[in-house]
Order: structure tokens, then sequence, then C-alpha cells
């Protein structure tokens, strides 16, 4: 009965995930494209905002909403905005 309930909750999650990516633009392009002019990898962005790998992954993919303290640990390493890391 648990492991139904945990099954439902999670499939309730990755439509509310879907759902509140449709339509917007990811931003996840301009921060491959920074991360690849610094030969930097997936792993090496994700030990200096302070996340897993697979965190990075999920967010870069557009799963996750990123934290205000790892986007502005991004804007400072990359010496870019805001605006134009998460371009509108």
């Amino acid at each position: 009965m648990v492991s139904n309930l945990k099954r439902k909750n999670a499939k309730r999650k990755d439509v509310k995930l879907s759902m509140a990516n449709k339509g917007k633009k990811i931003p996840s392009a301009k921060i491959k494209g920074l991360r690849a002019e610094r030969g930097m990898s997936q792993a090496d962005l994700a030990k200096i905002i302070g996340i897993t790998a697979g965190s990075l992954q999920l967010k870069e993919d557009g799963k996750y909403d990123w934290k205000s303290s790892e986007m502005f640990t991004m804007r400072r390493f990359f010496k870019v905005s805001l605006d134009e890391l998460f371009p509108a």
C-alpha cells in the first residue's frame, strides 16, 4: 500500500514538473555553452556550485529549478549577469 502511494506521488510530481516547464524557454543551452567554453564537465561545475553532477544535469535539462544561491554562484564564476545567464 505504501509503495503504491509513493508511485502515485512520484507520477504527480513528474506531471507537475513537466507542466511547469511546458512552453517555457529553458536556459540550459547558455550554461552548457559557458561550461564548454571553459572545457568544464558537469562534475566540475557541480562541485563549484555545491551540488551533485546528477542534480546539475537535471537542472540543465529543465527538470528542476535553480536555487538562487546556485544562480549567484554561477554568475560570479562565469562573470556574467543573471540576465545573460538566464535569458528571458
